[in-house]
């Protein structure tokens, strides 16, 4: 995958479909939680990888719940 490149694999669920978008910087990027809605998001995650993530990722969400 070259820089600035995305993917996006969809996940067919019927009314419950999703994609999930693959790319350099889209944790950063708060455009990639346009559209989330509900009333609360899990990370899941490991001890290895959790602590390098987990802490931009709940700023991101933060202002969506």
């Amino acid at each position: 995958m070259c820089a600035g490149q995305e993917t996006e694999v969809c996940i067919p669920l019927g009314e419950r479909s999703y994609a999930i978008h693959i790319g350099s910087g889209l944790l950063r990027d708060a455009r990639s939680f346009r559209g989330l809605s509900g009333d609360a998001a899990v990370i899941v995650s490991n001890d290895c990888v959790a602590p390098l993530y987990a802490p931009v990722l709940r700023a991101q969400l933060q202002p969506h719940f």
